[in-house]
């Protein structure tokens, strides 16, 4: 009976969407980035999923870098990333989602291919890895913390 138990929540888990984990993710983190400056994401809900905001800040000033939304297609989940100096948005698959990972990849996107974020109480663990144009694994983490 335990067994079949273990399975059937297993089973729930998978069939997760998005909705829980951005319910939590709702609002602005912030934290050091790979520079000298600190990295922002803001998440608010909308009528067709959620829309987000990375922003980058130094020196006091704040500037938009990317448009961001999470959203569902007739095709499934996406992750949907637009740079402020790209012509057109990119759109990551969502692979797996529970209530507090969701993990998106675009295999040919250029960096990064696999997008991981991790919710621990208040903090935000942001896993970027992929490939360079040699081919060359690379990783970058981050991890930001609930603005209150």
């Amino acid at each position: 009976m335990k067994k079949g138990l273990f399975f059937f929540s297993v089973l729930l888990c998978s069939c997760t969407t998005p909705v829980s984990f951005m319910k939590q993710l709702e609002g602005t983190w912030c934290g050091p980035s790979s520079g000298e400056g600190e990295i922002c994401e803001t998440w608010k809900p909308t009528e067709q999923g959620w829309e987000g905001m990375g922003e980058w800040l130094e020196d006091g000033q704040r500037s938009t870098t990317e448009h961001l939304s999470i959203l569902e297609t007739d095709s499934g989940w996406y992750y949907v990333a637009h740079p402020i100096q790209a012509k057109n948005p990119t759109f990551f698959k969502l692979k797996e989602v529970t209530k507090t990972t969701l993990m998106v990849s675009n295999p040919r996107h250029d960096f990064p291919q696999t997008i991981m974020y991790r919710l621990s109480g208040d903090t935000l663990f942001v896993h970027l890895e992929g490939e360079d144009m040699n081919e060359e694994p690379i990783e970058e983490d981050y991890y930001l913390l609930k603005s209150h």
